[in-house]
Formats: structure tokens, C-alpha cells, sequence
């Protein structure tokens, strides 16, 4: 098997089937594999699956929703090519990508990954690309206007704001949002459990990097990203966004103590335990003196803080048990042509 193409689906909704046929038709003639992935979907997004022209494919259907990584670990450990492509269900390849990023893997043995170059809907390059970060660069990111993160190096290097992507440029950790990688690379396991939603694409990008191998991203291998983008505005669900910040900061602290040490480590732990005190007080007050509900918000956020101490991430705890378990399957039904 040459290609295997994991697709990891929640609630997806219409966008899923388009990206299916979209990729079918690119694959048509090369020997690929469809390995989709469907945490606990509520919306019908994988019905259309159970038409006999999808027969070939590969569905493992969990039945509670277990997170990107673990998802991602579970098609991956089914897969059987040489290369894996993982692939969100909102993104619609281009006539070609498919072929030209195979042919980018198979002719340079240097290359670990190479990404999708990432577009908006309305065609415009989308830099979905960032250098490894360190505590710093994220600092800044997280709690300073952009336009002042700006002014600071370490921040524009991260963000790679010196970089232009006219032609094929290496980078050390795109987003995983659509990236093919040599399986050769990462044994048995493509991201490490610890990891929910957030930071588990930058450790497969330091896995490849530990490799020796590098990652790139080809002008010519496009691929649409057909979300909506809207990073200012913050869930109407206090309870949603509770649990989504811890999974960033969890995933953040995972991150550095797995790779950097237990100094960075605790460097980490204290400044930004520190910071997510400093800004519940913030809310706090201000929903106090806006009539809000202060004291809800302060549970959530004292819960953020305190998951983030112990490194619990809630909106994961079910994919953390099974990997303890080492049980990636015993929640799921695997249906298609590898069902034994």
C-alpha cells in the first residue's frame, strides 16, 4: 500500500463528504487506502458513507468522542502505507496536490512531512505554518495585541513573519491539518497520548524533527481550508471554552516537559500559572462591576488553573484512559475491508 488517508471527523457536518470526494477523486489512480475516523459524530455527517461507491473505505466509529490525537493515533495504527495523509474534514484538495506531494515524499529521503499550501476559501495563501515555540513566543501571543507581539523577535520568528513561502520552504511544525508523513518515522504511535486537540500536530512535528528528517511546504500542492476563521471571538458557552483553554494549556505544558526538560518545564508551570491568576482576577472584576456573573466565572477559571497545575485535561480524560489501557480500539466498531 502506497497512500493511507486518515480523516478524523466530529460534527463535520457537509464539509466531510466534500473533502471525501474531493480526495477520492484525486487518489483514483493511485493504490490509497480511506481510513475516516468519527468521534461520536451527532450531526449525520458520516451517513452518507453507507453508499456502496464508499464500500472500500475503512470507518471506525467511536462511540464516545476521544480527541484529535488519539483519533489520530487510531487510524494511524490501522493504516498500512508507506505514507499517511492526515487530512481535516473541512479541506478541499486541488486537482493534483496529492500526486506532487507523493512525488515530493518518494524523490527527497531527507523529508519526514510535507504540508498542504494552505488557502482561504477566497484563494488567498493562509500561513498555517510556525517555527517551534518557546515559552516567550507564546507568552506573547497569548496576552499582548498582535501588533505589539509584533515588535518582539521572538515572536515574529515563531509566526515565521520573516519568511515569504513565494517557493518551497522548509518549516518545523505546519499545522496538522492536512500533512503527509513518512510512517517510517514514527514506529507505532504517530502523537503521544498526552496530547488532546491542541499542541499534538507540534509533536509530531518534533518527533520528525528528532527523526533527522525535515518538513516542507510546496507552493505547488494547494489545498483550501474551508473553515471560518473568527480568533476574537470568544464562546457564548463559558463551560466550552473552559474546557478548550485547558486543553491549550495542558497540551502547551505537555509539550515542554516531554521535550525541554523539567527546568523549562517549571518555568512554564510558573509563568503562565501565574498569568491565569492574574487574568481571572481580571474577569472577575470586570463581570463584577458589569452586573456579570462573576462568581461562575471565577469557578471556571480556578478549575483552568488547577487543571493546568496537575496537567489533567477533562476534554480528554476518556482517550487518556483507554491509552493507559492500551486499548485504542475497545470503544469503537471498525467497519470495511480490514474487519477481521
Amino acid at each position: 500500500m502506497l497512500l493511507s488517508i486518515v480523516i478524523i471527523n466530529y460534527n463535520s457536518g457537509e464539509k466531510l463528504h466534500q473533502c471525501v470526494d474531493a480526495l477520492m477523486a484525486e487518489t483514483s489512480d493511485i493504490e490509497t487506502e480511506m481510513i475516516v475516523v468519527n468521534n461520536a459524530s451527532e450531526d449525520g455527517s458520516t451517513d452518507f458513507l453507507q453508499d456502496p461507491k464508499y464500500s472500500g473505505f475503512t470507518r471506525i466509529l467511536n462511540e464516545i468522542p476521544l480527541g484529535y490525537s488519539f483519533a489520530a493515533n487510531q487510524g494511524f495504527i490501522r493504516s498500512k502505507g508507506r505514507y499517511v495523509l492526515f487530512s481535516n474534514p473541512d479541506m478541499i484538495v486541488q486537482e493534483g496536490t496529492v500526486q506532487r506531494m507523493l512525488g515530493h515524499m518518494r524523490g527527497d529521503p531527507s523529508l519526514g512531512a510535507v504540508s498542504g499550501y494552505y488557502l482561504t476559501p477566497d484563494l488567498a495563501f493562509d500561513k498555517y505554518y510556525n517555527r517551534f515555540p518557546s515559552a516567550l513566543s507564546l507568552f506573547l501571543g497569548i496576552y499582548l495585541p498582535r501588533a505589539i507581539a509584533a515588535r518582539f523577535r521572538s515572536y515574529r520568528r515563531y509566526h515565521m513573519m520573516d519568511v515569504s513561502f513565494a517557493e518551497e520552504t522548509e518549516v518545523e511544525q505546519p499545522a496538522g491539518a492536512f500533512m503527509m508523513v513518512d510512517r517510517e518515522v514514527f514506529g507505532s504511535e504517530f502523537i503521544g497520548p498526552e496530547f488532546g486537540l491542541m499542541f499534538g500536530d507540534v509533536e509530531a512535528a518534533w518527533k520528525i524533527r528528532l527523526a533527522g528528517r525535515n518538513i516542507k511546504v510546496f507552493k505547488d500542492s494547494p489545498v483550501i481550508h474551508n473553515h471560518v476563521r473568527n480568533t476574537m471571538k470568544r464562546s457564548p458557552d463559558i463551560s466550552e471554552e473552559y474546557l478548550y483553554t485547558t486543553d491549550y494549556f495542558v497540551g502547551m505544558s505537555n509539550f515542554f516537559r516531554k521535550n525541554h526538560g523539567i527546568m523549562r518545564f517549571m518555568q512554564v508551570k510558573v509563568l503562565f500559572g501565574l498569568m491565569l491568576a492574574l487574568t481571572s482576577l481580571g474577569l472577575f472584576l470586570r463581570e463584577l462591576f458589569v452586573l456579570g456573573n462573576p462568581f461562575r466565572v471565577l469557578w471556571y477559571r480556578q478549575r483552568i488553573l488547577w487543571n493546568f497545575l496537575i496537567g489533567r485535561n477533562p476534554l480528554y480524560e476518556p482517550a487518556r484512559k483507554l491509552s493507559e489501557e492500551g486499548a485504542h480500539f475497545s470503544k469503537s466498531r471498525i467497519i470495511g475491508p480490514f474487519l477481521l
